[in-house]
C-alpha cells in the first residue's frame, strides 16, 4: 500500500460537490459529511459549491455544465 502524505493549502483552492438527489437519505448524509471535513480542515464556506444533480448518471455530465 503507498501512503502519500504533505500539507494541505486551503488559500487558494474551491471545492465542488456533485449531489445525486435519486436517493437523498444517503446523499444528504454524505454531503454534509463531506461538508464538515472540509470546514474542519479550515476551508470557509465560500470555498465550496455544492451543485445538485438528478440522479448518478448525471454525475460525470455535471462538470460539463457550463454554470458549474
Amino acid at each position: 500500500m503507498k501512503e502519500i502524505s504533505g500539507k494541505f493549502n486551503q488559500h487558494d483552492v474551491n471545492i465542488a460537490i456533485v449531489v445525486a438527489d435519486f436517493n437523498d437519505t444517503v446523499t444528504r448524509q454524505l454531503k454534509e459529511g463531506a461538508i464538515n471535513t472540509l470546514l474542519k480542515f479550515g476551508l470557509a464556506c465560500d470555498q465550496i459549491n455544492v451543485y445538485h444533480v438528478p440522479g448518478a448518471f448525471e454525475i460525470p455530465y455535471a462538470k460539463k455544465c457550463p454554470y458549474y
